[in-house]
């Protein structure tokens, strides 16, 4: 069937109404255990929710001056699963709401590298945490834009004038992202023989996010983001009243 469009051609809210059918269609075909790729899908359908979606989420906000219910705490979205979830670090200034964590989790998935979120400077991606029997329990996403190879990020001596311009341009405040600005009281120094990193109290420093998200909360978060973003279909809707229209 032809997608839905609105009258700037965008056809995401249809892409976000069918990936939400998509997840349910899938979840109602029993499968066996090693024929199961949930969890696979689910990670594919997120990330492009969060990604192809973002254009449609910063329209809709726009058009109905609206914040979508997305600039509150965790604990108010249970029914998508995230009034439980565990973080295991968050070193980013500000309060965490889910519109934050939304983009904690676009980066994680957006720009992976490799992470070990063991490490104690664990680099942005997503890793699979099983369970005694080997089968996925959960999945861990970090976003960590200061750190390479699961450790901070160094600059060499020759480069010390790009550690300081990358410094000054994330302790500039940006009003689409405050929580991401980097305290003023972090310095460039020397951590080495002819380099040079971010030290906050004679430490290093570096941005880190960690949470893991259990099987049946990834799914939970899946299903809650289509349906916010597929309220434009409704041809009627008011930009603010979330019809459930997915299991429709």
């Amino acid at each position: 069937m032809h997608y839905f469009e609105d009258a700037k051609h965008r056809i995401q809210a249809d892409m976000a109404l069918r990936i939400g059918k998509i997840a349910l269609q899938y979840s109602r075909n029993p499968l066996t255990p090693d024929q199961d790729f949930t969890e696979t899908l689910h990670l594919c359908l997120l990330q492009n929710l969060l990604t192809n979606c973002k254009e449609l989420m910063d329209a809709m906000v726009h058009n109905n001056g609206e914040d979508l219910g997305l600039k509150v705490p965790l604990s108010e979205k249970a029914d998508w699963g995230l009034d439980a979830v565990e973080i295991r670090e968050d070193s980013f200034e500000g309060n965490l709401t889910v519109e934050v964590l939304l983009n904690h989790l676009r980066n994680a998935m957006s720009h992976p590298t490799g992470t070990d979120l063991d490490a104690k400077f664990p680099s942005s991606g997503y890793n699979s945490l099983p369970d005694a029997a080997g089968m996925i329990r959960a999945i861990g996403f970090c976003n960590s834009p200061d750190t390479r190879n699961n450790s901070p990020r160094i600059w060499p001596n020759h480069k010390r004038h790009q550690a300081d311009s990358y410094l000054a341009g994330n302790q500039r405040f940006s009003p689409k992202s405050p929580w991401s600005t980097i305290p003023p009281d972090v310095q460039i120094e020397s951590v080495g023989h002819n380099q040079f990193g971010m030290i906050r109290f004679v430490e290093p420093y570096a941005r880190i996010f960690v949470v893991v998200l259990t099987t049946g909360q990834l799914r939970s978060l899946v299903l809650g983001l289509s349906n916010l973003l597929a309220q434009p279909v409704n041809n009627h809707w008011n930009g603010k009243t979330i019809i459930n229209i997915i299991a429709a």
